[in-house]
């Protein structure tokens, strides 16, 4: 549209410029006529070209806030694409990430029921071939199957987890097993918790066999690690007083030497003076 107003008002001028000159009369010698044709040519000329350079810029400032808006939005979109790639992205490494450490809690598991065939073992509940069955079991694809023998073992044999607590408060290889069980089941729970998304394992884990095996063992396992805390603290103190008492009545082996040869000086010394008296 502007073009076509410039060609026109290019051939309007042309035009204009003709017809002034072809139909104005005036004297080439007389400053005054020229002046005042000058000023009937050319005033509407650069009246029209100047409306028509304020239309033009604003057309064109008008392109401009189109063309920004248009680039804006693009941008605005490339962003929204931009961000729902990196969401994607970050779901998918998520999901990846929590996969191979879900896949490495069977590793954990298998860590636990080792433990807790060690505390059956250990409280003379089952023989030792019994005890290589279930493992052969478990490695077949049962691994729950060492938290229900131990639940079994327990809803049988009245007073199980007391003779376990009598037993472990001798047994420091018990003990140690009992404690360790909590530490790992503690481990995976959390594990679980950060990694299990959908709540899969995690509600498979505390709700199962191997969840009401903690709940029976956690007692047990508080307890020990009570007594555990009483016994350090109450042996630390003993050690300070015995290091205390041994420091005051001990004498450091460099004075006693320092001593013996002053008193070897002084002997010398006596004996020089008797000498020379005699």
């Amino acid at each position: 549209m502007l073009s076509i107003s410039f060609l026109t008002l290019i051939a309007t001028s042309t035009a204009w410029i003709f017809f002034c000159i072809k139909n104005l009369p005036f004297n080439t010698f007389a400053p005054a006529e020229i002046y005042q044709f000058i000023h009937i040519m050319f005033i509407p000329l650069f009246a029209v070209w100047g409306i028509y350079a304020i239309i033009k810029s604003i057309s064109q400032s008008s392109q401009n806030n189109h063309k920004s808006i248009f680039f804006l939005e693009q941008i605005k979109k490339n962003s929204d694409s931009i961000d729902a790639i990196n969401s994607t992205i970050t779901n998918y490494t998520k999901e990846l990430r929590d996969n191979i450490i879900l896949q490495q809690s069977d590793n954990l598991i298998s860590d636990i029921n080792e433990t807790l065939s060690e505390i059956i073992k250990r409280s003379n509940s089952i023989s030792t071939s019994q005890m290589e069955y279930l493992w052969q079991r478990a490695s077949d694809g049962k691994r729950w199957l060492i938290a229900k023998t131990f639940i079994e073992t327990n809803n049988f044999q009245t007073g199980f987890i007391e003779h376990i607590q009598e037993k472990a408060n001798k047994d420091p290889l018990l003990k140690g097993s009992i404690l360790e069980f909590y530490a790992k089941y503690k481990n995976l729970t959390s594990l679980l918790e950060n990694h299990d998304t959908y709540k899969i394992l995690s509600s498979t884990v505390e709700n199962g066999a191997l969840g009401k095996v903690f709940n029976l063992l956690s007692p047990i396992a508080l307890s020990l690690s009570e007594q555990n805390n009483k016994q350090q603290s109450t042996k630390t103190p003993k050690e300070t007083k015995k290091h205390e008492s041994s420091g005051s009545t001990e004498i450091p082996s460099f004075l006693t030497a320092e001593s013996e040869a002053r008193q070897t000086k002084q002997e010398e010394m006596e004996g020089l003076t008797e000498s020379y008296t005699h």
